[in-house]
């Protein structure tokens, strides 16, 4: 188990919509909210990691509007003040940003990590051991700490970190960071892969507030005014004063400019799920390679039928003599691609929406 401590505050970024698991994930109901291989969301599993290493009350949630009252459903007894609520998306470093100088007010003292609610984790122990390494790191000095997951094939549809020198924190290796790549070409990504120095970012961020508003206000200084000034303003100020960000990751505003970064490595059975084939790497697959996946697996009949995906919501679905397809039912749609074109759901859905198909999403 990790070690618990006051002064550990945990931010959990819920207010993604997500597009890459349509027609699964939806707008009302994005990826986060969905029961991926487990009878739990991928939003109850990340808080069900967290607290083991960090007090419950110290978990706060960012999202929107929209899924406020989905997290109140999903979380009971999750309090409801340390829900915060963006006025629009604005990707990772404004919403990270809300949340740290909130934490900074409840106890200048704080050590605070930031965490997806949409990631799977299969190795729930060596998640907490990993973290509980990654907020020491981040107690005893002033550096950012983020976490490196130990690549299993050369991936590019991901970020990587190149670890630099190794040096122990409590009798566990810790890396300096060199740089951030993000979604190398494949050719570069194998090379990663062949170096052995290169780690998938999973984008987990850990450090002391004052570490955390010090990067802020170096890196980001218009963000770092307008988060000073949003509290002091009423609601529709708020949201106008919000509505002139950029809308930029953390990875990119603050992580790639620090020089104070180090990498905590790990292996935890980590995966972002960023598209449908993903789902076919995690979990088991049948004598023909096939992964089997929904509400009622047991409908899902395949006859000579290999290397698919198939993920049902309660209909029969049967295939003869097909391979490597991803198939994909929900009560009002029906996805069937190749698995080599997964990546390109993102671009069905900006097509479903320029067809004013807006039901569908």
């Amino acid at each position: 188990m990790g070690s618990i401590s006051k002064h550990h505050f945990g931010v959990i970024l819920a207010g993604g919509g997500g597009t890459r698991l349509w027609p699964k994930s939806r707008n009302a109901r994005p990826k986060q909210f969905l029961k991926i291989g487990s009878s739990n969301t991928l939003l109850q599993d990340t808080y069900d990691r967290l607290v083991a290493n960090i007090p419950s009350e110290n978990i706060l949630i960012v999202t929107s509007r929209d899924y406020v009252e989905e997290i109140k459903k999903e979380l009971p007894g999750f309090k409801a003040e340390n829900i915060l609520v963006e006025p629009s998306p604005k990707n990772t470093a404004p919403a990270i940003a809300l949340a740290v100088w909130e934490i900074n007010k409840r106890d200048p003292d704080s050590v605070i990590g930031s965490f997806a609610s949409d990631h799977l984790v299969r190795n729930k122990s060596e998640f907490v051991n990993v973290l509980a390494t990654a907020y020491q790191a981040a107690e005893v000095s002033s550096d950012l700490v983020t976490v490196g997951i130990l690549p299993s094939k050369a991936d590019d549809s991901l970020g990587y970190i190149h670890a630099g020198s190794e040096f122990e924190i409590e009798n566990k290796s810790v890396f300096k960071v060199k740089r951030f790549t993000e979604k190398p070409d494949l050719t570069l990504a194998k090379a990663f892969l062949a170096s052995g120095d290169y780690f998938w970012n999973a984008s987990y961020f850990l450090g002391k507030a004052s570490t955390f508003l010090e990067s802020y206000r170096k890196f980001m200084p218009e963000l770092s005014l307008v988060i000073d000034k949003i509290s002091e303003k009423s609601e529709t100020e708020a949201d106008k004063l919000w509505s002139t960000l950029e809308n930029i990751a953390i990875d990119y505003g603050i992580m790639e400019k620090a020089k104070n970064l180090v990498m905590v490595p790990a292996d935890f059975g980590w995966s972002d799920v960023g598209n449908w084939v993903v789902l076919m790497e995690v979990f088991p697959k049948t004598a023909d390679g096939n992964v089997l996946l929904g509400d009622h697996s047991a409908k899902h009949v395949l006859l000579d039928s290999k290397d698919c995906l198939v993920y049902g919501d309660g209909s029969l679905i049967t295939t003869i003599g097909v391979s490597d397809l991803i198939i994909v039912q929900t009560q009002d749609a029906i996805l069937i691609c190749h698995k080599d074109q997964a990546q390109k759901v993102k671009n069905l859905v900006e097509v479903l929406k320029n067809e004013g198909k807006e039901d569908c999403l």
